[in-house]
């Protein structure tokens, strides 16, 4: 049983998570960035739509959002793919959390990660709210057989 924890000597776990803690920001984001939702809203303004238009703002509002929230998490994680051994994406949580991703970093890397979580906090300034814990323990990169009788 321990062999399974020996891909973890001199490597610690580190969580990030990613969220938007403005939806409205993100909301006007995508009317700026999609012509098609900046076309309806023009056109419906502050008029009560029917359902059928409700559903389909909604689904072209959800489809932008998954579409941004993936374009955002891969250019944010791209850094800490590079310096880390292994990683994983767990659930994310709500339209607000971005990625829930934790990484295993050798121990002689740890202050560089630390270095490159600062400056994504500085560089989006609160439109990004980042959630980083660490060191936690290994739960997610240690597999153990459990044997039914």
């Amino acid at each position: 049983m321990l062999e399974n924890l020996s891909g973890l000597d001199n490597k610690i776990v580190m969580g990030l998570k990613g969220l938007w803690p403005d939806m409205t920001i993100i909301f006007q984001e995508l009317v700026n960035e999609n012509p098609e939702i900046k076309k309806l809203k023009e056109q419906n303004g502050n008029t009560i739509l029917d359902r059928d238009q409700t559903i389909e703002i909604g689904k072209l509002v959800g489809e932008s959002l998954t579409l941004k929230r993936e374009e955002e998490k891969e250019q944010i994680l791209k850094t800490f793919k590079e310096i880390a051994d292994d990683f994983k994406d767990n659930k994310i949580f709500g339209d607000q959390m971005l990625f829930n991703t934790v990484f295993l970093v050798s121990k002689r890397k740890a202050r560089l990660f630390d270095q490159k979580v600062k400056n994504l906090d500085e560089k989006y300034n609160g439109r990004i709210h980042f959630k980083y814990i660490g060191p936690i323990p290994p739960f997610d990169f240690v597999k153990i057989p459990v044997k039914l009788s």
